[in-house]
């Protein structure tokens, strides 16, 4: 896929230009507790199951939550089967079932569910209850894409700039993340800004990977855009340094899911690999 193949696709499908689409996709470690999907307007209703079913689920009622989503798939609503699947691989209704999940993502995707085949290339991407494949993640994040699943193109903009596949194109992931940001995906802001923040197909600018993660946290990028703020102020980049602004933005990303023990050994152990092979 590059630049000419998305021409094509805006041009095929203008309506694409303006949607805005729920968050999934990269972001989903952020979303991996269930909520009713904001801005949803049922037409049916299965639609209307599905909807109430998330709220049950949001609100603990596990039960009832994974019934109604039953009835509302069984009705005919994928988006609710991609929710069960998102159940499923996250442990909402107890012990999680990748391989479950990811059987629903297949068949969901073979149906044409543009978050389902995001999903399942995320799958296929980190080896999910199926074996791993890049070629297989890719064609699923550009069928997704072909969908007008803008969370697809967030993330398949970012993996081209980190240079997970075989061909990469950071000027086609800067334009993918570019084009999922003007249209709202939060995620994609905040990439931008780590795009910014280090250099990755642009010149580093501090201020405007500052300015990036406001607008991805104004969008609801939740508890990562949350903490790249904090960042921002704790080490002075793009704005003066104020330690209780840092703490007070880090403390918001905990309280969001932000897992700030897992984030301390993995810069931990990073920061320790640069010396590897020395005697101390």
């Amino acid at each position: 896929m590059n630049t000419k193949d998305l021409d094509r696709i805006l041009e095929r499908n203008s309506h694409l230009v303006d949607r805005e689409f729920p968050m999934d996709g990269r972001t989903c470690h952020m979303m991996n507790a269930p909520s009713r999907p904001v801005g949803y307007e049922p037409k049916d209703e299965a639609g209307m199951m599905y909807a109430d079913g998330m709220e049950f689920l949001e609100r603990g009622n596990v039960q009832t939550g994974r019934w109604l989503l039953e009835e509302a798939y069984k009705a005919g609503n994928l988006e609710a089967g991609n929710s069960l699947a998102l159940g499923l691989s996250y442990g909402w209704f107890g012990e999680r079932d990748e391989e479950a999940a990811t059987r629903l993502f297949r068949k969901l995707s073979h149906k044409g569910e543009r978050n389902a085949m995001n999903n399942y290339a995320f799958a296929y991407l980190h080896g999910l209850g199926v074996k791993r494949s890049l070629y297989w993640a890719e064609f699923w994040f550009q069928r997704a894409i072909e969908k007008g699943n803008l969370c697809a193109a967030a993330t398949y903009g970012q993996l081209n700039i980190e240079n997970v596949f075989p061909k990469n194109s950071k000027s086609l992931g800067l334009w993918l993340l570019f084009w999922a940001a003007d249209n709202g995906v939060a995620g994609a802001m905040n990439d931008i800004g780590l795009c910014y923040e280090e250099g990755q197909g642009m010149h580093v600018d501090y201020d405007k990977a500052f300015e990036w993660f406001k607008k991805s946290v104004e969008f609801g990028g939740g508890a990562c855009a949350e903490f790249n703020v904090s960042r921002c102020f704790r080490y002075g980049l793009g704005v003066e340094v104020d330690e209780d602004k840092a703490d007070a933005w880090q403390n918001l990303a905990i309280e969001h899911g932000f897992d700030i023990d897992s984030y301390n050994k993995a810069f931990c152990l990073d920061l320790y690999s640069q010396y590897e092979g020395y005697d101390f």
